[in-house]
């Protein structure tokens, strides 16, 4: 069993009591943006269990594959012989502040019988598993005991379905690539982010929606949904990288992006907003934050919102290492420094990190990444972590790879995900040797 990190005292360095997931990739959804929440447990999952026995008041998380996690889920209760009812009430209060997208409606899955229950007290049955004995429900986490290789072989556990959305009209703002940024389901629909990149170089935001997350995505009349600023402004070169949160509290959506000054002197993490994620009106001025280190190999930004703090990842020039900042108000950031590292010698990312997503779900954070090795080879890597601040490398690192033929294979990039109905999405950016495109992979 992985190391044990108690539920009442989970480890955030902020520590912030109303954890609530948003934002890209985090399976966000809201009342306007519906279906299935990070906090919310999944039914019918294959990869990890949580049992309350029958015979005592204890919560088990049961072993993963090979029973290997990394100390990323966890027993919250190793040797507690009993839970009290005050720490049952802690324990209820704790797991309802995580849960912020149930319509208490009353029907879940009971994973012992395999069929759809009316229950009284949904919520109460749904998060107080120490009341409830001989309860067992499923949850699923995007991760896999395999490995897969360059090539596409080896497994990895993920389904590669194919391109999702292609290049845009030749002459167009986005006709030589297009790469993912960030996904939500908004509504009935799946809106995908992307940075396109025109064939003088110059880098625009745009949108694509579709009613299938593994369908083919049509492009928003409205693109790019952000363009360059005029002369001087912070983004005059470069809009790029669009990763967006709905803020359930302000009612809104809030996007950050990557803006350049002139001749890309400085890089900006730059913030608009927007009512119905598709017109978006940048702020005056739209920089809030400058990124230090090398202003030519800063890239990213990828925000979350974890409870009312956001967190901001991006890749630093200046060591090659991912960074993270962290703010109250998604405007004025405080760089906690560096999160994750290149790998030692030798190893499959040793010599670049970029192209990052992160994904919260139950506690557990999840930082997807492109690696490279000194033999110019790349793949998608996974590191996870239980504060958001100390990440540990997947053991089964690459997770994905590029495929023998086709729209990916040569490389592979950018990797973000987006959870619906236990099933977890991966878009990625896949190089043929000439263009970027999108392409989607499921799991399970």
């Amino acid at each position: 069993m992985a190391e044990a990190t108690h539920l009442l005292d989970l480890p955030l360095k902020h520590k912030p009591k109303d954890i609530k997931p948003q934002g890209s990739g985090s399976g966000l959804d809201a009342d306007k943006v519906d279906g299935l929440h990070a906090s919310e447990l999944g039914g019918g999952g294959p990869h990890a269990a949580i049992h309350e026995t029958g015979g005592g008041d204890k919560v088990h998380f049961a072993d993963l594959e090979r029973g290997e996690l990394d100390a990323t889920l966890h027993d919250a209760f190793t040797g507690t012989p009993h839970i009290s009812q005050t720490e049952k009430d802690k324990i209820h209060d704790r797991l309802h502040a995580l849960d912020s997208t149930l319509d208490h409606s009353g029907v879940i899955t009971d994973a012992q019988h395999g069929t759809k229950t009316t229950i009284p007290d949904a919520h109460h049955r749904k998060w107080s598993w120490a009341d409830e004995q001989g309860w067992n429900r499923e949850i699923v986490v995007p991760l896999t005991g395999k490995r897969m290789s360059p090539g596409g072989g080896g497994g990895g556990g993920w389904t590669r379905i194919g391109q999702v959305l292609g290049l845009g009209a030749s002459g167009t703002w986005d006709a030589l690539h297009v790469e993912p940024a960030s996904a939500l389901k908004v509504g009935n629909e799946i809106f995908l982010y992307y940075t396109g990149r025109n064939s003088t170089g110059t880098y625009r935001c745009g949108l694509a929606t579709s009613v299938d997350p593994k369908g083919t995505f049509t492009r928003y009349a409205g693109n790019p949904i952000i363009d360059l600023g005029g002369a001087g402004a912070p983004d005059e070169v470069c809009a790029a990288c669009p990763t967006v949160v709905y803020d359930r509290a302000e009612n809104i959506f809030k996007l950050w992006y990557i803006g350049a000054s002139a001749a890309w002197a400085n890089r900006y993490l730059c913030y608009a907003t927007s009512n119905d994620g598709k017109s978006w009106t940048k702020r005056s001025p739209p920089n809030v934050y400058t990124f230090p280190g090398s202003p030519s190999t800063d890239w990213g930004p990828v925000v979350i919102k974890v409870g009312k703090y956001y967190f901001c990842g991006y890749r630093d020039g200046t060591s090659g290492n991912i960074y993270l900042l962290a703010s109250n108000d998604g405007i004025n950031w405080t760089n906690e420094g560096s999160i994750l590292s290149l790998g030692s010698a030798g190893q499959w990312d040793d010599t670049n990190l970029n192209y990052i997503g992160l994904f919260w779900n139950l506690g557990i954070w999840y930082l997807t990444y492109t690696g490279r090795n000194s033999a110019g080879n790349s793949g998608v890597g996974m590191a996870t972590s239980v504060d958001g601040f100390n990440f540990t490398k997947w053991r089964y690192n690459p997770i994905y790879y590029n495929s023998a033929s086709g729209f990916d294979s040569q490389r592979v990039y950018w990797a973000i995900l987006l959870m619906i109905d236990d099933v977890f999405y991966m878009y990625y950016g896949g190089f043929n040797g000439v263009n970027i495109t999108i392409g989607v992979a499921t799991l399970p």
